[in-house]
């Protein structure tokens, strides 16, 4: 038996039909009439075989395991085989290192010929994948390797406002007034094209009723990607892989991390501390907040700061009492050592941007590069000079492998505004990681030769520096982490400081953490510091279990656990906390009751919440004891303009992605807690790596019944804080599926067309006249065609009346 069909309706099946298992079954042989269309070749159709031609494919490479994204692939017959037509350099697109796997070019062109490279491949014509199978050691880390620079998305124009505003309420027993505080952090921002503008303000009010405003940056930024670089005008800090970082306005060009791909990330310092009560911690750097956080009772680390290099971290941790905890953390960047023919630089002409306003604000100009000569030896140099000061420094780091990495270099002086005083300081730094033990060593020392050395700071801020008091003599820091695989992870910091006028200062922090029957928490903490000028002495022990006691309300979880403070006046603490999460860990909680040995009114009751939405994360908190009793709460989030309209979202960090679902509304966007579609269809997804592929999926099950998509997966390149648009083509409208009949009453030839009048909806007609439609309305007319004649097509009016599971109506329709 012979059937013949139009090769135009066989392209339509090819796009959206998969066989019925009862059509293959059947014993039927297709033969397609090639007179039914014109200057086409249809001959390998009868040979089971499909015309060549440019296709949308699904690429992944060895078996899946690396899906890559959908592309377009031209292919062409080698033979009797349909091959893609692939250059070398696009291999960078799918993730492989064409430099890693040897290449033969098909008949000498620019094409790789799969018989004889090191690459080979698979493709489906009817699921559209492709799959490239190469040696594993070709692949590109995903995690740490950039996409292909043709992928990378400047994103759309936009204005953003990031907020966060907090209110705290505090009343302290035998006092009549009542104490309020204020906080509001506004962060505006602006994306055009390439360029990004940004500005930073915090104000704030404390109990005392004192006010102040700080504003920290406003500076415009854009890639420079020929160079590999960034140039920034406005407000900011240069680098500090030499000299101290140094806040300016003025012009920087500098090499872009983030742009060149490596394995090793410059490493930010852990900040560790022990809070009395629910505390707010806020870090420091040139005078400026960095960072600003709430933490509970008991030791915190935090992890997340966005700090420069080269400068201290000043950590003020402010009580529910009042009461202030201040200490320093230093920030010695690890030894410099970068891999053979890798340059890093940075250029930067402006002004000294003090924090206070009696100190200077000369300009100034700052020079460093760094370049890897080999695999082992790194030389960098750098210059930072004003009309009244200079300093010149040179250095070299060495690349040992696995006995580490060591950098020595000498810095020079000369500050013309204190009589020409000239000194010098030598500093090495020293990392290594044992991997046969899981050991890792950071080191630094600074030598000060003389109490004459000054860095620009110093001289811009002499007034600010009490003489020589606070001129350091040697600075060391060592920090030891030891990993023990399933038994836990020791992490040991040690540092001590030598001034020229003033006693010593060390500080030392030792914590184990490790987990007991596979999900119970155990952590044991010390952190000392010692400050001979003030004969001040802090000597903190602690230490913590957490035990998980299962699910809670809607994919929740709790946590119980215990804690043991041995204070600073030698009093003990007890506390027991509850926390967890709950609704899909858009909400967290916490309850802690404290009891102090010594001193009962530290007694204290602390309860705190968040919730995050699409909206943004909103905060609550209640701090109970004998003595004060505080309340607040605050919201956070961002809002942005752009040329759809405004879209209300969680606060933006980094790059950030606009889903567009075509006016679909409360689609949930799994890649962040609590982000679903707003009445337009958009919403914010914050957090992405620019550079690099991110993936954001939709919930498949959460999406109506009344709303088709397309794909569920959209992958996104944004550049550096770029808001790209992640686009999901949706469709409103009922499902259906159909049983078609022609004028006597025999259902509609398999291969058929069916279309929505006045609406972009098709359908392809299977097996005894079924076809599966979506975005009907409830009523409408179909338009079928079988053919190019009039006679083999139809229209066929529609009413849905019979809905059945899962939201699907069924109707069986006659044509006119």
């Amino acid at each position: 038996m012979q059937t013949r069909i139009n090769p135009v309706i066989y392209f339509m099946l090819l796009a959206g039909f998969s066989y019925h298992k009862t059509l293959l079954a059947r014993n039927i042989e297709y033969v397609f009439d090639s007179a039914l269309v014109n200057n086409v070749d249809v001959t390998r159709f009868n040979d089971g075989q499909q015309l060549p031609g440019s296709y949308l494919v699904a690429v992944s490479v060895n078996d899946k395991r690396k899906k890559q994204g959908d592309y377009t692939v031209d292919f062409q017959y080698r033979g009797d085989v349909l091959t893609p037509n692939i250059e070398k350099d696009e291999l960078l697109l799918f993730g492989i290192n064409p430099e890693k796997i040897t290449l033969v070019f098909y008949k000498n062109e620019k094409y790789i010929d799969f018989e004889k490279s090191d690459i080979k491949f698979d493709f489906s014509f009817f699921s559209k994948s492709l799959v490239l199978y190469v040696p594993n050691q070709s692949l590109i880390n995903n995690s740490s390797e950039l996409a292909h620079e043709s992928q990378w998305d400047d994103g759309i124009n936009a204005l953003y406002l990031n907020y966060d505003t907090k209110l705290y309420h505090r009343r302290v027993k035998y006092d009549s007034s009542n104490n309020e505080s204020y906080y509001a952090s506004l962060n505006p921002g602006v994306n055009i094209g390439s360029w990004r503008l940004r500005n930073s303000g915090i104000w704030m009010k404390g109990y005392d009723g004192e006010s102040e405003y700080q504003n920290s940056y406003i500076y415009a930024e854009r890639d420079i990607r020929s160079l590999k670089s960034k140039l920034l005008l406005g407000e900011s800090s240069t680098g500090s892989e030499i000299f101290d970082s140094v806040p300016f306005k003025g012009v920087r060009l500098s090499t872009s991390d983030n742009m060149i791909p490596y394995l090793e990330r410059t490493f930010v310092p852990t900040v560790r501390g022990v809070a009395n009560s629910v505390a707010q911690v806020d870090v420091r750097q040139n005078g400026y907040i960095i960072y600003s956080t709430e933490v509970p009772a008991g030791p915190f680390a935090l992890s997340d700061i966005p700090a420069a290099e080269g400068s201290d971290m000043e950590v003020t941790v402010t009580e529910d009492n009042g009461s202030v905890q201040r200490f320093t953390v230093p920030y010695n960047a690890p030894a410099i050592s970068i891999k053979s023919g890798s340059l890093k630089y940075d250029v930067t002409f402006g002004k000294y941007r003090p924090y206070y306003n009696v100190s200077r604000k000369d300009n100034f100009s700052h020079f460093t590069i760094i370049y890897g000569f080999n695999d082992l030896l790194t030389g960098y140099t750098g210059v930072q000079a004003s009309n009244n000061y200079f300093s010149g420094a040179i250095g070299f780091g060495f690349n040992f492998n696995e006995l580490g990495a060591v950098s020595l270099d000498g810095i020079y002086s000369k500050d013309g505004y204190n009589n020409d005083e000239d000194g010098s300081a030598v500093r090495v730094r020293y990392k290594n990681l044992l991997s046969e033990t899981n050991t890792t060593f950071d080191i630094a020392s600074y030598q000060y030769a003389s109490k004459n050395y000054s860095t620009f700071a110093d001289a811009m801020e002499k007034s600010m520096r009490h003489s020589y008091d606070w001129k350091k003599k040697n600075d060391t820091s060592m920090r030891i982490r030891q990993s023990f695989s399933d038994y836990g992870l020791l992490d040991l910091s040690l540092n001590k400081t030598t001034y020229w006028n003033k006693k010593d200062e060390s500080y030392a922090a030792f914590n184990y953490s490790t987990l007991l029957l596979r999900n119970i928490s155990f952590t044991v903490g010390w952190n000392k510091y010692f400050d001979s000028y003030y004969s001040d002495q802090e000597d903190v022990f602690s230490a913590s279990i957490s035990v998980p006691f299962g699910k809670m309300i809607n994919s929740g979880s709790a946590n119980l656990r215990y804690q043991i403070i041995n204070e600073r006046d030698d009093s003990i603490s007890n506390s027991v906390s509850l926390n967890g999460m709950a609704y899909n860990n858009r909400l967290a909680w916490n309850v802690t009751q404290s009891v102090n040995s010594k001193e009962h009114n530290n007694n204290r009751t602390s309860l705190s919440s968040s919730l995050k939405n699409s909206f943004g994360t909103m905060n609550a908190m209640y701090n109970h004891s004998h003595m004060v009793t505080q309340y607040g709460g605050g919201i956070n989030g961002s809002i942005v303009l752009h040329d759809k309209g405004i879209t209300f979202g969680q606060r933006i960090t980094g790059a950030a992605a606009l889903i567009d679902t075509d006016g679909s509304e409360n689609i949930t966007v799994l890649n962040k807690p609590g982000v679903i579609t707003d009445s337009n269809g958009f919403a914010i997804v914050t957090g992405l790596g620019s550079y690099r592929k991110n993936d954001i999926y939709l919930e498949q099950s959460k999406i109506s019944s009344d709303t088709s998509i397309d794909k569920t997966i959209s992958s996104v390149v944004p550049t550096d804080s770029a808001l790209v648009r992640a686009k999901y083509s949706t469709m409103k409208g009922s499902k259906a599926i159909l049983k078609l009949l022609d004028r006597n009453n025999v259902p509609i030839a398999f291969g058929s067309v069916v279309s929505v009048q006045d609406k972009s909806s098709t359908g392809i007609v299977g097996d005894d006249g079924r076809v599966y439609m979506s975005g009907l309305d409830g009523s409408g007319i179909l338009k079928v065609q079988w053919g190019k004649n009039s006679q083999e097509q139809c229209q066929i009016p529609y009413t849905l009346k019979n809905k059945k599971s899962l939201g699907l109506y069924s109707e069986t329709l006659k044509c006119m």
